[in-house]
Order: C-alpha cells, then structure tokens, then sequence
C-alpha cells in the first residue's frame, strides 16, 4: 500500500476460505502503516466466485491487448 493505494483489495481462491483466521492481525499491520487515511479508508472483501483468479488474470490479459 506504499507504492500504490487502492480503494478495495478482494482476497479470492484459498486464500479466501482462511481470511477470518488473519484478519485480526492484518488491521492490526494496516494501521500501523505511516499512510494513516489510506489505512482508514481500505476495505477487504472476499470474493465468493470459485475462479476469481482466472477471472482477473483474463480481465488483465485483455486489458493489455
């Protein structure tokens, strides 16, 4: 989040199903961050697709053509 701030971060795939057993500790790393209002204004969802990461890797694919 240094390099870039994004308004929304979708976690997706395996990592999805074990969100609630870090979410905790990755606010708690967040708002350590020195950029406090991009820390603020984040949010993180999970998506329920079953292929979010094929979805985003073709969206970006065609993106770039």
């Amino acid at each position: 989040m240094y390099a870039y701030d994004p308004q929304l971060i979708i976690l997706g795939g395996s990592v999805r199903h074990a969100y609630d057993f870090f979410q905790e500790t990755m606010w708690q790393q967040i708002k350590t961050f020195a950029y406090t209002k991009s820390a603020e204004r984040i949010r993180i969802e999970t998506s329920d697709l079953q292929n979010s990461g094929i979805l985003v890797q073709r969206l970006l694919y065609y993106d770039a053509q």
